[in-house]
C-alpha cells in the first residue's frame, strides 16, 4: 500500500464527502493542522467508529491514520454525504422525497456480470433487482412499484456500465453503483465487477434506499452504512426511517375549533382482564382574545369542544396522565397545568379522574411567562417551566400524587424564552428546549432517577451539511418550543423551523443518538405542533400558519 501522506490523507477525505475540495492544502512538517482537517478527521472517526487520535490532532499523527484511510477506501457505495444527521449520526437526514408512492421502474440488465454459485438455483439480475424493490414496497406500503420497458418515460431506470454512467466506476473494486436521490430516479452498477446474486441483491437494497430519499447511516449492522457489504434485508433501522419520512397521513383540518397558541395532547387508559382502553386527549387555549381552555377526545372522530369551566390562560395548557386512586381497572386521568391569564404569571393545575374537571389549585411560590411542561416519568408527574418575565432560567418539580408539589429547583447552567418539553424514555426524564432570547439553538439534557439523578450538562443539538462536499455542522433552530413523546423505544421529537421556516420538522432518538431531522411534508405552524402516542402511532396537533388559527391533526 502507498506510504500515507497528508496529501493522500486529504483526498481521501474529500473522495468521502468528508472534506471540501476547497480547503486542501499542501501540509508543511511544523505546520499547524488546517481546523478543516481537523473537523474531517474527526468526523470520519465518528462515522467509521475508528477512534485513533486524541482530541488534539497534530502532524505527528500521521502515521496513525493510516487504518482510518483504509477504511475509508472500502466505501462501496458512489452517494456522497448530501445531509448528514443530528450528531450523533444514525439514520441521516432524508436526500429528498417523493411526491407519490406509484413510481414506474425500468431494469436494463445488459453488461451486468452475475454469476450462480455452484449448486445454487439459476437467476438474472432483473429478478434480482426486481426482488429488492420488492423488499422495499413491503417495508414502506406508501410505495408501489411498477415495471416497464427502458425509455418508456420511466420514473426510475436501473442500467449497468461504466465510467460513461458514473465517472467511479473505473475498474472492479472501489465504488460498486450509485444512486440519485428524489426525484432523480437513476440507479447504476459498475459492469466491471463479478456479481453473487447475494452481493448484488444487499448492494441494489441499499442504492434503493438513497433512490428513496435515505442517507447513510453510521450504523455498522445497518442496510445504510456505506463501508461493508449490506445485509439482504431492510433492516428495522432502514425501515423506520422510511416510514418516517413517508407515513405522516394528510392533515385533517378540524373547523370547529382554533388557537392562538397550540393544541397540546395526552392519553388516557383503562385495562380490564380482555384489552386495554386508550382514549387521546386535546386541550388548547382559544383564539386571539379567548383565554379559555378547551377540551375534546378523539373516538372515530374528534368529539365537539368543551370548554373547561371556570379557568383561564395565557398560552395553551401542559396535559399529562396520572394514575386513578383506587381504580380496579388501572385507569389513568389527566393532570393539566397553565400560566395564568394575561399578567398573571401564577401557574395552576388541575384534575379530571373521571369525574369531570376539579377545581383550579395554584402552586404556590412559582410563576412563569411561557407554559409550563408536563410528563409522568418514573411512576410520578414531573413539571418544568420558565421563569417569570425577566428570568430565563427553567425550574422544576414533581406532583406528590395528591395535592402537593415539591419546592421548584433550578436546573442550573440553562435558559430558555420558552416552554421546555419533557418526556420519559426507560425510567429517564428527557428535556428539549430552546435557548434565550436570540438563541434559537435546540437543547437536550436528562435526569436519571436510578442510576445518576442528576441533570446531566445540556447538550446543543446539531445536523451536518454536506451539500459544498464538506461537513459543515449547523444547530437545529426553532422559534417556539418543542414537544416530545414516546414512540416504541425511542423519542418522537417535533418543532417548527427558525425564523422566517414555519415547516414541522422531526426526529427520533434513542436515549443516546438522535437520527436525521426530517420535514412533515405538506404542512406548517407559526407557533409549534404537539405529539403523543395511543397505541403505537404517533398524533401530531398544530396550530397553522400565520393569520390561520385553525387546529390541524395528523397520524404517523
Amino acid at each position: 500500500m502507498p506510504p500515507v501522506t497528508w496529501n493522500s490523507i486529504q483526498k481521501q477525505l474529500v473522495g468521502s464527502g468528508l472534506l471540501n475540495k476547497d480547503s486542501v492544502f499542501e501540509i508543511a512538517e511544523d505546520g499547524r493542522l488546517p481546523d478543516d482537517l481537523i473537523v474531517a478527521v474527526k468526523r470520519a472517526e465518528l462515522v467509521t467508529g475508528h477512534r485513533l487520535v486524541s482530541s488534539n490532532l497534530s502532524f505527528q499523527d500521521l502515521e496513525r491514520l493510516a487504518p482510518l484511510t483504509e477504511f475509508l477506501a472500502l466505501n462501496f457505495c458512489g452517494v456522497p454525504d448530501r445531509s448528514g444527521g443530528l450528531t450523533p449520526l444514525t439514520a441521516g437526514s432524508p436526500g429528498g422525497r417523493w411526491s407519490r408512492g406509484n413510481l414506474s421502474v425500468s431494469i436494463n440488465p445488459a453488461g451486468a456480470n452475475l454469476v450462480n454459485p455452484p449448486g445454487a438455483p439459476a437467476t438474472n439480475p432483473t429478478a434480482i433487482i426486481a426482488a429488492a424493490f420488492g423488499l422495499w414496497q413491503t417495508a414502506c406500503p406508501f410505495f408501489s412499484f411498477r415495471f416497464v420497458p427502458p425509455g418508456t418515460g420511466e420514473d426510475v431506470r436501473v442500467v449497468f456500465g461504466g465510467t460513461n454512467v458514473d465517472p467511479a466506476f473505473t475498474g472492479a473494486g472501489g465504488v460498486l453503483a450509485s444512486a440519485g436521490y428524489p426525484p432523480r430516479g437513476n440507479l447504476q452498477f459498475d459492469f466491471n465487477e463479478t456479481w453473487s446474486p447475494t452481493r448484488l441483491l444487499g448492494v441494489c437494497l441499499h442504492e434503493i434506499g438513497h433512490l428513496l430519499g435515505l442517507s447513510h447511516s453510521n450504523n455498522p449492522n445497518g442496510l445504510m452504512y456505506p463501508f461493508a457489504t449490506p445485509g439482504v434485508v431492510v433492516d428495522a433501522e432502514s425501515r423506520e426511517a422510511i416510514n418516517a419520512l413517508y407515513g405522516w397521513q394528510a392533515q385533517q383540518r378540524l373547523g370547529d375549533r382554533g388557537t392562538s397558541h397550540r393544541a397540546m395532547l395526552a392519553t388516557t387508559s383503562s385495562v380490564n382482564f380482555t384489552s386495554r382502553l386508550e382514549t387521546l386527549h386535546m386541550v388548547w387555549k382559544g383564539v386571539e382574545g379567548d383565554s379559555g381552555i378547551y377540551h375534546s377526545t378523539l373516538g372515530g372522530n374528534w368529539s365537539p369542544q368543551e370548554r373547561v369551566p371556570n379557568v383561564g390562560c395565557s398560552f395553551s395548557p401542559a396535559i399529562t396522565t396520572v394514575p386513578v386512586p383506587g381504580s380496579q381497572t388501572l385507569a389513568t386521568g389527566l393532570l393539566m397545568a397553565w400560566k395564568g391569564v394575561h399578567d398573571d404569571q401564577g401557574i395552576y393545575w388541575t384534575r379530571n379522574l373521571g369525574f369531570g374537571w376539579e377545581p383550579q389549585r395554584r402552586i404556590t411560590g412559582v410563576g412563569t411567562s411561557a407554559a409550563p411542561a408536563l410528563a409522568n416519568v418514573a411512576g410520578q408527574v414531573r413539571m418544568a417551566w420558565k421563569g417569570v418575565d425577566g428570568d430565563g432560567g427553567i425550574y422544576w418539580s414533581s406532583y406528590d400524587g395528591n395535592e402537593g408539589w415539591s419546592p421548584q429547583a433550578n436546573i442550573r447552567g440553562i435558559g430558555t424564552t420558552d416552554s421546555p418539553a419533557l418526556v420519559g424514555l426507560n425510567g429517564v426524564l428527557h428535556m428539549f428546549w430552546k435557548g434565550i432570547e436570540g438563541d434559537a439553538t435546540a437543547y437536550h439534557s436528562s435526569f436519571d432517577f436510578a442510576n445518576d439523578p442528576i441533570w446531566r450538562p445540556q447538550r446543543q443539538i446539531e445536523y451536518f451539511s454536506y451539500e459544498t462536499g464538506g461537513g459543515i455542522a449547523l444547530a437545529i433552530g426553532t422559534t417556539n418550543a418543542l414537544s416530545a413523546t414516546q414512540r416504541g423505544n425511542k423519542i418522537l421529537l417535533t418543532w417548527k423551523g427558525v425564523e422566517g421556516d414555519q415547516q414541522i420538522w422531526f426526529s427520533l432518538f434513542d436515549g443516546n443518538e438522535f437520527s436525521g431531522q426530517t420535514a412533515v411534508a405538506g404542512v406548517g405552524t407559526s407557533v409549534g405542533p404537539a405529539v403523543a402516542d395511543m397505541g403505537g402511532r404517533s398524533f401530531m396537533a398544530w396550530k397553522g400558519v400565520d393569520g390561520d388559527s385553525n387546529i390541524y391533526w395528523s397520524v404517523l
